[in-house]
């Protein structure tokens, strides 16, 4: 409400995790991400979370105080997703938490999740062989259509293969 997103959790996580579903599944031929899924304890369940933390403090300089930190944050084990201190505060409004409050966010964050790091020639807080697109990693337009590229749902398939989807 402190932003003026009555709907943040239908808008901008609930439906982009489902559209992502529906993408993966269309274009890989089977699905990998199960919404309806109770929430469990285990290494297959990726929690969607807020707390009362900083991370990366100076991330944003000079444009954000150093004691915000950055509005985001993934982490593979346990899989999460932690939008941070701040990201709800309307006051803060420097480097990319306007962004980050309206643009879908969660796919990318998702996508370190799932091991894969930022494009090439963009800072990498996740140093892997498999990589974002370049709209991906910047999450270049509002919406995830506009940023979740085919490129981005086959290198997914990538990490989760299907005996009898092969990829290469």
């Amino acid at each position: 409400m402190g932003i003026g997103r009555p709907k943040f959790l239908e808008e901008e996580i609930l439906a982009p995790l489902d559209d992502m579903a529906r993408r993966l599944e269309e274009r890989l031929g089977y699905p990998i991400m199960d919404l309806d899924a109770p929430p469990g304890d285990d290494d297959y369940t990726v929690t969607v979370k807020w707390r009362d933390h900083v991370w990366s403090p100076g991330w944003g300089t000079p444009s954000c105080p150093d004691h915000v930190g950055s509005p985001w944050n993934a982490q593979g084990a346990p899989p999460a997703t932690f939008m941070n201190r701040y990201f709800f505060n309307p006051e803060i409004t420097c480097a990319a938490y306007p962004r980050d409050r309206d643009s879908e966010t969660i796919i990318h964050e998702l996508a370190h999740v799932f091991g894969m790091g930022h494009a090439e020639g963009f800072s990498s807080y996740y140093p892997t062989d498999v990589h974002m697109s370049v709209p991906l990693t910047g999450i270049r337009g509002g919406d995830s259509d506009e940023f979740l590229l085919i490129e981005d749902l086959d290198n997914i398939g990538c990490i989760f293969p299907h005996p009898d989807f092969l990829r290469n």
